[in-house]
């Protein structure tokens, strides 16, 4: 890993004062896989309830891999959740994954599509639970999921169209997957936690509590009020505010990443294997830097150079991270490397070959208080 960042070209710094993306350019492949929103729309990808709000269940009934990224929300469910961890779902393969709840007032189905599809449809890999039309499915760990957070789980999160005759029969997979990515700061803690619970315990979890505050936390800054706390709510609200600077942000040809510099300071890099990979996910990745940036950035007049050399001293701290991880089985295929070293904690994916696929550093201090 200390080779490829080293390989890695610092390019130019593009965006609005207050948050910078500092243009990567690394060793650049044809992707050996697919994105889960690009499976998502074969119907032979799914993400589905497993009944417990930690865990959900992705099936991959594809002839090749499916990468679903550390930190994408996973919208739709008994409630929205993001993925704790970067995961290369094998080609017929059906693995748990580890995730964190960002809706915390919901516990039970709504009507809406996921994957362009009415979710009273059935894809193939899903599982129907009922057997009669308009009857709601009987999920018998629904009580399971509200001990599992610790009884955090808000007295608003009933199941409030239990026992209605006006809902169809519902598929457990209704995950919608072109949703935006965790933000910046709330990831950076995210990051950390589930870095040190994979030490201890072997799982991805994080702090269920502390991921529900920051949900919170970022709302009441914008001023966004979502009825079941979900933070897919928050986005939606402030997402006409960050129209505007999006287009700022531009993809170059064959970037495959991005560093954030935060009011002139490196708060974060993002590193894929493929260019395809990161221009796929760059508008996501920039709606979530830009949720947790100062919207009144103060203008910025450093030196092009120095934040070049700052990038650059980061992907060093980055590189030296990585090559002291602590490496783990992925939760698919492959293998997961973590590390936490002063300030800066590191996650990398590597397919099973040994080929890093998404590298991400992110500095402690990028984390909400």
């Amino acid at each position: 890993m200390k080779e490829l960042l080293a390989s890695v070209r610092v390019g130019e710094a593009v965006g609005v004062p207050g948050l910078r993306a500092v243009q990567l350019f690394g060793p650049d492949r044809t992707p050996p896989y697919l994105l889960a929103a690009e499976a998502a729309k074969t119907g032979k990808f799914s993400v589905e309830e497993t009944g417990i709000v930690p865990k959900l269940h992705v099936v991959n009934l594809l002839a090749q891999p499916v990468l679903i990224l550390d930190g994408q929300i996973l919208s739709g469910g008994r409630q929205t959740r993001i993925c704790n961890t970067s995961v290369l779902v094998g080609a017929g393969q059906k693995v748990d994954i580890d995730v964190s709840c960002v809706e915390q007032g919901r516990w039970s189905y709504r009507r809406r599509q996921a994957h362009g599809v009415p979710r009273w449809r059935r894809v193939p890999g899903e599982r129907i639970a009922s057997r009669r039309p308009y009857e709601r499915p009987r999920d018998p760990g629904a009580e399971e999921a509200d001990r599992v957070v610790g009884g955090e789980q808000s007295d608003a999160a009933t199941r409030e169209d239990a026992g209605r005759d006006d809902v169809a029969d519902l598929p457990d997979s209704i995950f919608r997957l072109e949703a935006p990515v965790e933000p910046l700061r709330l990831r950076a803690r995210r990051i950390l936690e589930v870095t040190e619970a994979a030490r201890r315990e072997g799982t991805r979890r994080a702090n269920q509590g502390a991921v529900w505050r920051d949900v919170a936390a970022m709302g009441a800054a914008h001023g966004a009020h979502s009825p079941t706390g979900s933070l897919e709510d928050v986005f939606e609200a402030v997402r006409p505010r960050l129209r505007p600077r999006l287009d700022q942000y531009t993809v170059a040809p064959g970037q495959t990443g991005v560093a954030w510099v935060v009011d002139g300071r490196v708060t974060a890099v993002e590193l894929f294997d493929a260019s395809t990979t990161f221009a796929a996910m760059a508008k996501r990745l920039t709606e979530a830097a830009l949720l947790a940036a100062p919207l009144d950035g103060q203008p910025d007049d450093d030196d092009p150079a120095a934040v070049v050399a700052e990038v650059e001293a980061f992907l060093r701290r980055v590189a030296e991270a990585g090559n002291a991880a602590t490496e783990f089985p992925g939760l698919g295929i492959g293998r997961e490397r973590r590390a936490v070293i002063e300030d800066v904690a590191v996650l990398a994916l590597l397919d099973g070959e040994g080929m890093p696929v998404h590298v991400a550093g992110y500095r402690r201090a990028a984390a909400p208080a």
